[in-house]
């Protein structure tokens, strides 16, 4: 699927639930929210599904957004998901399945018609390409949304996934009013070194489906 039919997809449809994955971390999250905020802007039904492992630390980009339960006609469609297996418990429960993804990881194993872009860092530069392309304006929020999102998948810049169009991507986000040192500074900081070495391993595990 290309960008052209995602959008085309987004346009199609007006009530969407997007899916967050398994051991929730910021780009998924940010990925989703920005999303949703993109789709309400253009008119649309839009909300994230709700997910047991969603911790306080997220809950500013998802603020007004989170639905317990799908919406009645939803269209479900999936932001950092790479296989089923990474599916949350939530929608585990609810026998949900994306009928669309997007998603970098290029191993991505989901069976419904996807945006798979592998050379990209994050899923919130596919986001932020897709938002542009259909006339959503990036407010502050869907900006901070994106920051985190990139932010995180990236090591904050640091690991060797990081490409000039991630940095391209980060200063339009600057440039459309994300507060680096409130968003990027909470990701950022690692003060439990273990913590953070348990978390690059669980992302490894993830990115290898």
């Amino acid at each position: 699927m290309t960008r052209a039919e995602f959008c085309a997809f987004a346009r199609a449809h007006d009530n969407f639930v997007i899916l967050t994955h398994r051991r929730p971390d910021g780009d998924t999250i940010g990925s989703a929210g920005a999303l949703c905020l993109g789709l309400r802007q253009l008119g649309k039904t839009a909300f994230v599904l709700t997910n047991e492992q969603f911790t306080p630390r997220f809950d500013p980009f998802l603020d007004g957004l989170v639905c317990e339960a799908l919406p009645a006609g939803a269209t479900v469609i999936s932001a950092d998901i790479a296989s089923e297996g990474l599916l949350s418990f939530d929608a585990v429960r609810m026998g949900l399945t994306p009928v669309c993804a997007v998603d970098h990881h290029g191993s991505n194993s989901l069976a419904c018609p996807k945006l798979v872009e592998a050379d990209k860092a994050a899923c919130g530069e596919i986001i932020h390409a897709i938002l542009l392309e259909l006339g959503v304006t990036v407010t502050k929020r869907i900006a901070e949304c994106l920051y985190v999102a990139i932010s995180t998948d990236t090591g904050c810049f640091k690991f060797s996934n990081t490409t000039s169009n991630t940095h391209r991507t980060a200063a339009a986000l600057i440039e459309a009013g994300a507060d680096v040192i409130v968003v990027g500074g909470g990701i950022c900081r690692a003060a439990d070194p273990v913590a953070a070495a348990k978390a690059i391993w669980e992302k490894l595990q993830e990115d290898a489906g």
